[in-house]
């Protein structure tokens, strides 16, 4: 690891230089404020509204393009700092019981969005993988008798190198083929067996070559691998060490993401209960400023925040957790999914067991719904646009006014404070402003006024 050392020495110096702290607090957000200001299953602090019908879902535009996300909450093990609904002893037919609640609320939002036609499929969770090959049969079977997957742009399963590798990892990898499957999301999280085995990852560096070397064999051509930084027992040492161990994989694209502890994870519980302490925000962003210069010292771009990418071509269309083009819905199914449909995002149940007690009674998966103002919407626009390249002339044809007329007070802030240019109508993160990207969306969405 010392080979990192200088690395890390001159990003340090570098970092202190900036003087983030400062910058931090110019943009602080109320305490009220939800943590962070960009969770994936959050807009806006806005009181939602209960909902029991799959009629809120009407509002998609028939000329936009869709994507799907299935959510399977299964996994093996409790990763130590996992939020996300998922269910770690299970069955058979509980799994089955479940992709039967899955086959009913397709066709119950179907009924409401007759014209959706997705073209982006993407299944995460939990561990899609934990299906057995016969369950996984059905399952794809299922989306395929209900929506052409023949055609999509982009098919892409989450997996992990246990998945794989596990006896009937060859039949679900020939399945996968078999159906379009056509991308792979590996979650490596860290190739340091003791971060592993300290997060409750069942994985080492040597499982994550073997998996990689086997994805390979079986033809898949657009892998990416996800990469958790501060997790506990992770030194900037150790990040160093798994970015450069991911990029000697050559995977086609690597996403990295930042430690963020919630409830109900037991992480959570344990910092609470004062068993463990949290990494600093200078330690995250030392180590997410230590990405932005290793990555595309060795090819890869960063195409998003956090996202880097090899090439053009191996870009992933749809990135859980990242922001959705203006011209796409998102339908989601499966408990704790969410869709975007214009100016709604609707949110189903987030307990799996009630999840299954509505399927069988015949009730709808959707649980409450919360609708944007205007305002919010072109803060909202602006703020997750700026992940990439933020459009400003789809803003004015969408809004009838230019983004510095609509945001002025904030777009002032951040010019002054060096976190952002403007090219034309459109608006980039400067360097500096990629490495606090979140503060900046937060300040965005909810601060009002500058």
């Amino acid at each position: 690891m010392n080979r990192d050392a200088e690395l890390i020495r001159q990003t340090l110096i570098d970092f202190e230089k900036q003087q983030y702290p400062d910058i931090l607090s110019a943009i602080s957000l109320p305490a009220a404020t939800p943590a962070g200001g960009c969770g994936h299953n959050t807009i806006f602090s806005k009181t939602p509204r209960k909902i029991d019908s799959y009629q809120y879902l009407s509002t998609i535009r028939r000329t936009s393009a869709h994507n799907a996300y299935f959510h399977i909450p299964f996994c093996r093990s409790e990763c130590l700092y996992c939020s996300f609904e998922r269910i770690g002893n299970h069955s058979a037919h509980q799994i089955e019981t479940y992709i039967e609640a899955m086959t009913t609320e397709i066709e119950g939002k179907l009924q409401y969005i007759p014209d959706f036609r997705p073209d982006i499929f993407y299944i995460g969770g939990g561990t899609p993988t934990i299906l057995s090959p016969r369950l996984m049969e059905r399952f794809l079977g299922m989306l395929s008798g209900r929506f052409d997957i023949g055609k999509n742009l982009e098919f892409t399963i989450e997996t992990t190198p246990q998945a794989v590798l596990a006896p009937e990892g060859e039949q679900l990898l020939l399945m996968f083929a078999g159906h379009g499957v056509n991308r792979i999301n590996v979650g490596v999280q860290s190739f340091s067996r003791d971060v592993a085995a300290r997060n409750g990852r069942l994985q080492s560096g040597d499982d994550i070559v073997r998996c990689f070397a086997k994805l390979r064999r079986h033809g898949f051509q657009k892998v990416n691998l996800d990469l958790i930084y501060g997790l506990p027992g992770q030194t900037p040492e150790v990040w160093c060490e798994d970015l450069r161990q991911a990029v000697d994989l050559q995977p086609d694209s690597i996403t990295t993401f930042s430690l963020r502890v919630r409830p109900p994870s037991r992480l959570h519980r344990m910092v609470t209960q004062g068993e463990a302490a949290l990494p600093s925000e200078h330690s995250l962003l030392l180590m997410r400023l230590l990405a932005q210069r290793f990555l595309p010292q060795h090819g890869y771009a960063e195409d998003n925040s956090d996202y880097f990418i090899k090439s053009p071509d191996k870009r992933y269309l749809y990135q859980p957790f990242q922001p959705h083009n203006a011209d796409r819905n998102l339908i989601g199914f499966g408990s704790s999914a969410y869709s975007l449909a214009g100016d709604r995002q609707i949110f189903n149940v987030s307990s799996t067991v009630e999840y299954l007690r509505r399927a069988k009674e015949g009730g709808a998966a959707v649980e409450y719904v919360i609708e944007l103002d205007r305002p919010e919407m072109m803060r909202k626009r602006l703020a997750e646009g700026l992940r990439t390249v933020f459009d400003g002339r789809g803003f004015r044809e969408e809004f009838g006014l230019p983004a510095r007329e609509a945001l002025g007070g904030q777009l002032a802030s951040l010019l002054d404070l060096g976190l952002i240019h403007e090219e034309g109508y459109d608006v980039r993160l400067t360097p500096k402003g990629k490495v606090i990207h979140d503060h900046v969306a937060a300040y965005i969405k909810y601060r009002t006024s500058a």
